[in-house]
């Protein structure tokens, strides 16, 4: 953060912007643990689904030596891997009351703002930098469930 010493007259609308600013924290939040929620959902339709196959193909003495067989799963791997990814790397910065405590409590109310204004704009670009990597992974896990079903039919058909 720049060492520039403000004052209100230099920014008078801090007082206007800090509620946004922390609002941005808690729409972050919504939005990663809404498409978190969908990265769950997405796999566990996905895994559900995979189980039921080998039940079904068994019944219907379809090979497993199939190169169809072997494609879907490779499918279906890639895409519990890219979804797992997405769920386990990274993580939204949001407010921390410690460093609150060790760094701000000394600040006049008005520079206690400015700096959670400023925080939080950086910590909003990372945070939807984040949410849009994991949005685009949620796609392509999704894309690979669907070559995944589509290997599966092209199996089931290659009796």
């Amino acid at each position: 953060m720049s060492q520039t010493k403000y004052t209100p007259e230099m920014l008078p609308s801090v007082e206007e912007v800090y509620p946004l600013a922390i609002a941005a924290y808690d729409t972050a939040t919504k939005r990663f643990d809404a498409l978190d929620g969908k990265l769950n959902t997405l796999v566990t339709f996905a895994v559900s689904v995979s189980l039921v196959v080998p039940v079904v193909a068994h019944n219907s003495s379809l090979s497993f030596n199939s190169i169809w067989f072997a494609l879907a799963a490779l499918a279906f791997v890639a895409g519990i891997t890219v979804a797992t990814v997405a769920r386990l790397h990274g993580a939204l910065n949001l407010l921390d009351p410690k460093v609150i405590y060790d760094s701000y409590l000394d600040c006049e109310p008005w520079e206690f703002k400015r700096c959670a204004i400023y925080w939080s704009g950086e910590n909003f670009r990372h945070n939807q930098n984040l949410i849009n990597r994991n949005g685009a992974l949620a796609a392509v896990a999704a894309i690979l469930f669907a070559l995944e079903a589509v290997l599966v039919g092209a199996w089931a058909l290659s009796l």
